[in-house]
């Protein structure tokens, strides 16, 4: 299947599954803060007078029905403090109760802002919530998680910006993460065409702390920061799922971009690239179970171990047609790989990745067969090593669109990775390559696949 046609598919479900417009339509039409009149009473005007946004909110969490709010293009400061009102809206954080979809003009034009004072939306348990064509920024969780939006309920994003919001530490408690985004361990989040960008937390998570269930679709996390722990980009405490996405540019301690603690991570035609750690995992840093298929990891750094991924404690991770690439790192400058950790990788690629000590990676790499990789100095490759090349430049291109809705590296003429793929049919199963590579091209194209995300000799489809 086509990547537009996985795109128009992942569009339709999200709409699909949002919340029906069965209450009433809200319309908001004025972009002043002030809170509703009379509160349940069916009528969105607010104290100040007109239809706003904050009003709205109450009058759709007074009801029982689904409602819609209407938001029109403008800058929406949040400016009522917290403090001296009822709950669910009256002042401070916008707090959505019950099943409401709130849809704003696109993000580059309707824009809900903290004003860098409080958080800014918050969704309470067992509430079903959408939030479409908004930019959400300048929010701010002081002591607590989720500086522009903390979720407890069930959550959909889509074409949402998540931009330049704070969440700052409580040193008395675990706390301070998921600037852009917090999901809480009973929310289930679900983005699409969602972009996570220039957020800063103290704790873990700089652009997202997930401790529920959260799948990004066709969404790019980008230049976020941890400003003294772990998760630059992401933070995985539950289940995480990456289809079509970026993480890109994130800095933090470990995982800069994104560290998987003892959780689930399945990572699918996505780019992990140029993200920086101090210490270890520049792309990735797993003690849970991660499973990566037709993505690149490519320019990530660390200043310990693991440049695109380090592997700890009783972490397993399975690569199927990955490209590692361009990381550096003290050791392990592609992938460092624990003892008691299992790091596994079939029809991929582990190349020119520098390290101080060693090469392309350290520990045990677990072969399933047909990979390349240009030096196992410092090493050791076990399991199945038909297929295997070793020692040899895979002449990668460098990171780019390619044709693509996400970047990869292209192989270049020559290289020895064209072809040198599983013999077997292209299922994806038993070792054997994936259907198709990260843009979408058919395995298969000279009648062997080849080795890493990209596949010579094709184009996406249109």
């Amino acid at each position: 299947m086509d990547r537009k046609i996985v795109s128009s598919f992942a569009v339709a479900l999200l709409l699909g599954g949002a919340v029906a417009a069965s209450g009433a339509n809200l319309n908001v039409d004025t972009t002043t803060d002030s809170p509703d009149a009379k509160p349940g009473d069916g009528q969105c005007v607010s104290k100040a007078g007109g239809c706003t946004l904050r009003a709205a909110v109450e009058e759709a969490n007074a009801t029982t029905l689904s409602d819609t709010i209407n938001v029109p293009a403008g800058t929406y400061v949040l400016g009522v403090p917290s403090g001296g009102g009822p709950d669910f809206g009256q002042t401070g954080t916008l707090v959505l109760n019950g099943e409401v979809q709130i849809l704003g003009g696109d993000a580059a034009s309707t824009i809900v802002d903290g004003g860098g004072k409080m958080r800014v939306f918050e969704t309470v348990k067992d509430s079903t919530v959408s939030l479409m064509g908004l930019t959400i920024q300048n929010g701010l969780a002081d002591g607590a998680n989720g500086g522009g939006v903390l979720n407890r309920g069930h959550l959909k994003l889509a074409d949402v910006t998540l931009k330049s919001n704070r969440s700052k530490g409580d040193p008395l408690s675990a706390s301070g993460g998921g600037a852009g985004l917090a999901n809480d361990t009973d929310g289930t989040a679900t983005l699409l065409n969602v972009r996570v960008e220039s957020n800063t937390a103290d704790g873990r998570g700089g652009g997202i702390a997930n401790a529920g269930e959260l799948q990004l679709m066709n969404s790019t996390v980008r230049d976020n920061a941890s400003l003294t722990d772990d998760g630059g980009g992401i933070q995985n405490d539950g289940v995480l799922s990456l289809l079509l996405s970026e993480v890109d540019g994130n800095r933090a301690k470990s995982g800069a971009g994104i560290n998987n603690l003892e959780a689930q991570l399945k990572i699918t035609d996505s780019t992990i690239a140029a993200n920086q750690a101090s210490s270890d995992g520049g792309g990735l840093f797993n003690s849970g179970t991660v499973t990566a298929v037709n993505s690149t990891f490519s320019g990530n750094g660390a200043g310990s171990a693991g440049g695109a991924i380090a592997n700890r404690a009783e972490g397993k991770v399975t690569l199927n047609n990955v490209t590692i690439a361009g990381n550096k790192a003290a050791t392990g400058g592609g992938v460092a790989n624990d003892a008691s950790a299992t790091l596994s990788a079939a029809n991929s690629i582990v190349a020119t990745n520098t390290a101080q000590n060693g090469g392309d990676c350290s520990g045990v790499l677990t072969s399933q067969g047909y990979n390349l990789i240009q030096s196992a100095a410092g090493c050791t490759i076990s399991g199945d090593v038909a297929g295997n090349v070793v020692g040899q430049d895979a002449k990668l291109a460098v990171l780019a669109k390619n044709d693509g809705p996400t970047r990869t590296q292209a192989l270049g003429a020559g290289s020895p990775a064209i072809d040198a793929g599983n013999p077997g049919k292209a299922t994806g199963s038993d070792g054997t390559c994936a259907r198709a590579d990260q843009r979408g091209v058919a395995r298969d194209q000279a009648g062997r696949c080849d080795v890493g995300a990209y596949e010579a000799g094709g184009k996406s489809t249109p």
